[in-house]
């Protein structure tokens, strides 16, 4: 028997024999605890009852739905009943975006379980991640450095002791969703996944902080970084110019970066993305102590170079699937892309009765897609507060207009671009999990 642990699709499943859906149950914001439980009352009244005594099931377990589904293994006596586990995109061991969403949102009341699964040594986590109570139970992790969920923490889904297997360029539905998670599922459910060499290959970080970085939260104009090759070092926050020199060591984790100025020497860490066009650093205060990690470091971004936005994207867009807004019970969401380069949304969903958000956008040309750079100056929405910067991609196809972008935060990178829209096109309407809108007419 095999169950599947996810969100609500977005459109209702035929029924079928061969899995079932454990649901998340409105309001779809609750926290692990909460939901693990909900799949105990689950199995023990609908799935035990329906197989054989003694027989175990088998466990796909996706994004939220892997930390809940541990919780249940561990602490709800799931281990008795669970052979083997799948766990697909899972914030084992944190999410970046938990962190900006508990400095806005500390007690966790827009999103419960960020509390539980930031990357700060959480005791939810640390518990989950202490030997012991999943005795028996077998463990496949599928994950992707191309998931933009995990932007800087690329190795937060593996758990100590599974088969983590990597699947490069996918994005955080594609891992669940592509021919390769496919076969990795069966081989594992099979007993044979040592025969496949598939996921096995680490894929190769970028580590040179070369060229020119813009701060991508909009709170000090013009700040940015620019590296050479050969060591040297300018930094601008648009009234001051310092130049100087620097040196990293990438044998170090996450890497170390010591910049010299004539104030003195900043000794800090920093990170690439996969996609090589985002760049965290955190320093120190000048001569003193290195930062341990890069939680919470400054986000700068290879910003792509604006190109004119095509007639047919300007004008209102009602959206007709509100991705990841759904959770929070979304009724309306209208985004305008004006001609002079700025845009609105407006809304209403349960936690803002009307919601506004304006600001500035720009794209570039990639292929069949545009990458965008979106800008929030005004909003009276926690969810997407001012200054952030969303990097996404944009693409139309049949009057519909399809962007994605990360966790609304200024902690996370922009989606695989091309790629990562490819990979949905095997589902009805293009992409299943992309925002989908329509054009409205201008009045």
């Amino acid at each position: 028997f095999f169950l599947m642990i996810r969100r609500p699709p977005r459109s209702t499943p035929k029924p079928s024999s061969a899995a079932s859906d454990v649901q998340k149950r409105q309001p779809m914001n609750e926290a692990n605890v909460t939901y693990a439980k909900q799949l105990d009352i689950y199995m023990k009244t609908t799935v035990l009852p329906n197989i054989a005594p003694h027989k175990k099931v088998a466990v796909f377990a996706h994004s939220l739905g892997v930390t809940s589904t541990r919780f249940y293994i561990k602490y709800l006596g799931g281990k008795e009943h669970i052979s083997h586990c799948i766990f697909m995109g899972g914030a084992n061991h944190g999410l970046g975006s938990a962190d900006i969403v508990i400095l806005r949102d500390p007690e966790g009341k827009v999103f419960k379980q960020a509390p539980e699964i930031h990357t700060g040594g959480s005791p939810f986590l640390t518990n989950l991640n202490a030997p012991g109570g999943e005795e028996g139970v077998k463990y496949l992790t599928i994950s992707s450095p191309h998931d933009y969920y995990y932007s800087f923490y690329e190795e937060s889904p593996f758990i100590d002791g599974a088969e983590n297997r990597i699947l490069p360029y996918k994005g955080h539905w594609g891992i669940r969703d592509s021919e390769e998670s496919f076969i990795l599922q069966l081989a594992f459910l099979e007993n044979k996944i040592n025969e496949t060499e598939l996921g096995k290959q680490l894929f190769p970080m970028p580590d040179r902080p070369y060229g020119e970085w813009n701060f991508c939260a909009d709170c000090v104009k013009g700040q940015k970084y620019i590296f050479t090759e050969d060591g040297k070092v300018i930094y601008l926050d648009g009234t001051t110019v310092k130049e100087g020199v620097y040196k990293i060591a990438t044998d170090k984790s996450p890497a170390w970066i010591d910049l010299a100025f004539k104030d003195g020497i900043y000794y800090g860490v920093y990170k690439l993305n996969a996609n090589g066009d985002g760049l965290e650093i955190k320093l120190g205060k000048v001569n003193g102590e290195r930062p341990v990690n890069h939680r919470y470091a400054e986000l700068y971004y290879k910003l792509p170079k604006a190109t004119v936005l095509p007639q047919e994207i300007i004008g209102k867009w009602k959206a007709i699937d509100f991705a990841y807004l759904k959770p929070f019970s979304t009724t309306e969401y209208i985004l305008t892309f004006n001609p002079n380069s700025t845009f609105s949304i407006e809304g209403k969903m349960a936690i803002a009765p009307a919601f506004s958000v304006k600001g500035k956008y720009e794209l570039e040309k990639a292929c069949d897609i545009y990458k965008a750079n979106l800008t929030i100056e005004e909003s009276n929405l926690l969810l997407l507060p001012k200054n952030t910067y969303l990097g996404g991609v944009i693409a139309l196809k049949d009057n519909r207009l399809m962007i994605d972008t990360p966790p609304s935060s200024s902690g996370s990178h922009r989606p695989v671009s091309y790629t990562h829209l490819r990979a949905h096109e095997t589902r009805e309407d293009l992409v299943c999990r992309l925002l989908l809108a329509t054009k409205k007419p201008n009045k």
